[in-house]
């Protein structure tokens, strides 16, 4: 990310928005069980929105991983590679991730074209806010992958 003020921002917002999204899940959770253990009560929709708070954390920290180079990375061959094959091999890993989220971006568009006015079950909100969490931090993946792999081509 080294000097990029816009990335930078984004990388903190998305990691606001998972922390939030953390306290949230947790309160629902604590909520359900003393619900459910102490007064035999069900909420569906705390169910839902916990599922939901799930989501957001799960897909907001991923830009936030890729911003801070946290992602899972295969390391074993790097001490055996020479400093050119090792950015071939990190060129090749970043075009890969970048692979992958286009595809998922495309395949949820495709899956958005048909359900995203389709309710959700308990709490009656509309699939395409459920799914605008994954959506946008893979979206916001994309910008941290492609400034990755600009930065390799850039190095000597």
């Amino acid at each position: 990310m080294k000097g990029n003020s816009f990335l930078e921002k984004v990388s903190r917002c998305c990691e606001l928005i998972a922390k939030i999204s953390l306290v949230a899940l947790m309160l629902f959770v604590f909520t359900q069980i003393i619900l459910r253990n102490i007064f035999m009560l069900g909420f569906p929709q705390l169910d839902e929105s916990s599922r939901l708070a799930h989501l957001v954390l799960l897909f907001m920290m991923v830009p936030v991983l890729f911003a801070e180079e946290a992602h899972i990375k295969v390391e074993v061959l790097k001490r055996f590679l020479s400093p050119k094959a090792d950015r071939l091999v990190n060129l090749i890993s970043q075009s890969l991730s970048l692979g992958f989220v286009v595809i998922f971006m495309f395949s949820s568009v495709m899956l958005l074209e048909s359900i995203w006015d389709v309710p959700t079950a308990a709490l009656r909100i509309p699939s395409i806010i459920l799914y605008a969490a994954p959506i946008t931090g893979i979206v916001f993946s994309s910008f941290f992958i492609t400034n990755r792999i600009i930065q390799v081509f850039m190095e000597r």
